[in-house]
């Protein structure tokens, strides 16, 4: 046990340390892993501060940074509705144009040095996730596949989910699979939305909370 302790690297023993601290301040503290399932059209909106994006790991964060919001229309979405939709080869599509752009600012993006090397890899890693989620659809972390990767985001202070950086692709193919719904990571919750959670935690729920996703776990709680 101390030799494996001695291994965790500092963030995350500071991550383990602040999610121990919010478990002593809230009863209704979501677990670190919790996962969501999230109807694919009510994530609308993704979180544009970058510096929260990078420091987002705090559970629970007060502030505006919620209020700091884009609408989900990016290059990425668009190319591949381009491409799975109207057939457009990918280094025609809107998001390849985008990519060249930022080929002139950054060495490597998803980790290819060209716009050649992107293109084989859209041929071959993104094309085999988009045809496993069209056979499979999404599944959630388990003790079986404990290293499937999700969709992270964030839940504003009414209860709104955010978008993060995590996911573009799979939430696009969501879409035009017809997915309903996404498993989602949330990675940080404003404080006011959590202090809401902790008073249905206390107070119970009307019946028009009930089908939130994120109050599922309040109502285990309460037993």
């Amino acid at each position: 046990m101390i030799a494996v302790k001695e291994m965790m690297c500092p963030n995350t023993c500071i991550n383990y340390i602040r999610f121990q601290f919010y478990k002593l301040r809230y009863n209704s503290i979501a677990d670190k892993n919790k996962i969501i399932w999230v109807e694919t059209t009510a994530v609308k909106k993704a979180l544009q501060d970058e510096k929260v994006k990078r420091f987002g790991l705090l559970p629970i964060m007060d502030g505006d940074w919620d209020l700091k919001t884009r609408e989900i229309t990016s290059a990425k979405v668009l190319g591949i509705e381009e491409h799975y939709r109207q057939g457009v080869p990918w280094e025609r599509t809107k998001l390849f144009d985008w990519y060249a752009k930022r080929f002139e600012k950054e060495l490597l993006i998803l980790r290819c040095k060209n716009l050649e090397e992107l293109k084989y890899k859209y041929e071959t890693d993104i094309e085999q996730l988009y045809q496993n989620l069209k056979t499979n659809g999404f599944l959630a972390p388990s003790e079986q596949h404990p290293d499937i990767d999700v969709i992270e985001g964030y839940i504003d202070r009414n209860g709104q989910f955010l978008y993060g950086s995590n996911g573009n692709h799979r939430l696009a193919f969501a879409r035009i699979l017809g997915i309903q719904k996404v498993p989602v990571k949330i990675k940080s919750r404003h404080k006011s939305w959590q202090d809401f959670r902790e008073k249905i935690y206390k107070e119970g729920l009307s019946e028009t909370d009930w089908d939130h996703p994120d109050l599922q776990d309040v109502l285990t709680f309460k037993g």
